[in-house]
């Protein structure tokens, strides 16, 4: 019984963090992104054997992607967006596409190229 309370009340806590993920919107007050960036620091240094410089740099790298999509995403709706129009010119799901493809571009350069 006092599981599944515990359960419970760490998906009433956790439960926005989590849609704001899913729904592609990163902040700087969720601690569920950092969370998951203080993981994969600990898996590249550890499990992959990467110096600490690289491991950290390419979580700030991943990290400074993401945010910045997040950042930019609003002012250039307002900025495309036409006013009178119920819908907007401007369609974030580009920004989501080149902000992973940036992603990509960061893992492939870190993993095949750097060998530091």
């Amino acid at each position: 019984m006092d599981i599944a309370l515990y359960i419970e009340s760490l998906k009433t806590a956790f439960l926005p963090y989590i849609k704001s993920i899913q729904s592609f919107h990163f902040y700087y007050a969720n601690p569920l992104f950092w969370v998951f960036f203080m993981v994969l620091y600990l898996i590249l240094e550890i499990g992959r054997s990467w110096s600490q410089g690289k491991a950290f740099f390419f979580c700030i790298s991943i990290a400074s992607i993401l945010l910045a999509t997040t950042w930019l995403e609003k002012p250039l709706i307002d900025m495309f967006t036409i006013r009178g129009y119920a819908a907007g010119v401007f369609d974030p799901f580009i920004l989501k596409v080149a902000s992973l493809i940036m992603i990509s571009i960061t893992i492939v350069y870190f993993v095949f190229v750097d060998n530091s």
